[in-house]
This record gives structure tokens, C-alpha cells and sequence, in this order.
């Protein structure tokens, strides 16, 4: 009898040991997810936060406002160092005939061509003034709207995509998307892109030299209507 119970009684304290053990081990693991937590939330609290605006301005004329002036300030904390900052324009041109719409990104090389070549860290990160690009566009607007019948009607709207690379101070590499100053996912940045060279390929358009007679041969709408019916 004495035996068993000595048996039993290291049987016990085994399975207490091993209960301790765990226990420590689970006290260390929930140590360590909790510093990686603090340490997730501490990056996420020490990242630039950009803030992209866009304002008018009479930069070439007195009377009226001629240029859209591009802002980008870091609100937020410093980054080690900015990488490339694109800003890539497409006019959203749109032909209706009755219910039928066919929508073209024209895509603008140099509405956004004036900002620095190196960026800020912090506050002031970049200041594009191209001057008399608004004008330009509000120029091209006006010959949609001439060349607009009762049947075809012909709109368009800006679309200004930023994206914005940088290293935080963990040396860790970033990029955001802003689609006019509001933050935007890369699979819709992509996705317009994609839409815009299905139809226009490796064709780009300076502003100052675009026109509605330039868009003839991507308007499908009036070709298959003539074709069609």
C-alpha cells in the first residue's frame, strides 16, 4: 500500500509541474503578443499622415482663377525619407446617346508637372503650381459642351490620382493612394489605369494641346450607330 501511494503521489506532482509549465508558457506567450500588440500600435502612431488638397488660384490672369494649385503636407510624424511622389491625371470624358454611355480616362501628362524634385518630411511635402493648367481644362469643357447636340451629349471631370511613397522610421516602406484628396485603394488606382490604356494605350495628351476633334477616333458610340441603325 505504501508503494502505490508514493506511486500515485509522484503521478501528482508530474502532473502539477507539467500544469506549472504550461501555465509559464502561457504567461510568456501572452507576454509577447502584448508587446507585439503595443509594439503595432506604437508604428501606427508614429506614421506620416498626409493630407493632399487642391485650391484656385489667379496665377496668369487677374479675373479669374486660372490654375489649380496641388497641396501636400504630412499632418502627422516625420518620415525618414519620401520616395516617389506621382501625380497622374485622367479627364473622365463621357459620351451619352439615349441609354447607351461609353466613358474614356484620357490621360493628361502634365496638369501636375511643377512640384519638387525633393519632398518635404514634414509639414510642407510638396506644392505643385503648373500655371493656367485649370484654364486649359475649362477650355476643353467648352468644346465638349459645343459639340454636344440634342442626341449626343458629351461631359468630362477631372480625376487626380497621388500616390505617395515613403519610409517610415522603421525603416519600413510605404505607398497610399489619393484620388482627388480623398485616400483610395491601389486595386481601383490600377483599375482606372487599366481602363485608361485598353483604349489609349501609350497615347498621353498635354492639356494646353488636347481638343474634342482629338477624341473622334476613340468615340465608339456615334461609330456603331452609323454603322448599326
Amino acid at each position: 500500500m505504501k508503494t502505490e501511494w508514493r506511486i500515485k503521489a509522484s503521478d501528482i506532482l508530474a502532473a502539477v509541474a507539467i500544469v506549472v509549465s504550461l501555465f509559464a508558457l502561457f504567461v510568456s506567450f501572452k507576454q509577447l503578443w502584448l508587446q507585439e500588440g503595443q509594439y503595432e500600435s506604437q508604428k501606427k502612431e508614429n506614421q506620416p499622415i498626409f493630407d493632399v488638397t487642391t485650391y484656385y488660384d489667379k496665377v496668369k490672369q487677374d479675373s479669374i482663377n486660372d490654375t489649380e494649385i496641388l497641396s501636400i503636407k504630412n499632418i502627422g510624424r516625420e518620415a525618414q525619407s519620401m520616395g516617389i511622389i506621382l501625380c497622374e491625371t485622367f479627364i473622365k470624358f463621357e459620351e451619352r446617346y439615349y441609354q447607351d454611355r461609353q466613358t474614356l480616362y484620357i490621360p493628361i501628362i502634365d496638369y501636375f508637372a511643377s512640384h519638387p524634385d525633393q519632398p518635404g518630411l514634414i509639414g510642407e511635402v510638396i506644392t505643385d503650381i503648373t500655371e493656367g493648367n485649370y484654364l486649359e481644362f475649362k477650355r476643353f469643357c467648352d468644346e465638349c459642351e459645343w459639340n454636344s447636340l440634342s442626341l449626343n451629349r458629351f461631359t468630362c471631370q477631372l480625376v487626380n490620382f497621388v500616390k505617395i511613397t515613403y519610409t517610415d522610421i522603421y525603416e519600413d516602406e510605404h505607398t497610399v493612394y489619393f484620388e482627388n484628396g480623398q485616400k483610395c485603394s491601389k486595386d481601383y488606382y490600377e483599375e482606372i489605369v487599366k481602363k485608361s490604356r485598353e483604349d489609349f494605350h501609350e497615347t498621353y495628351f498635354k492639356m494646353c494641346d488636347l481638343h474634342f476633334d482629338d477624341l473622334k477616333r476613340y468615340c465608339k458610340i456615334r461609330k456603331n450607330y452609323k454603322k448599326g441603325r
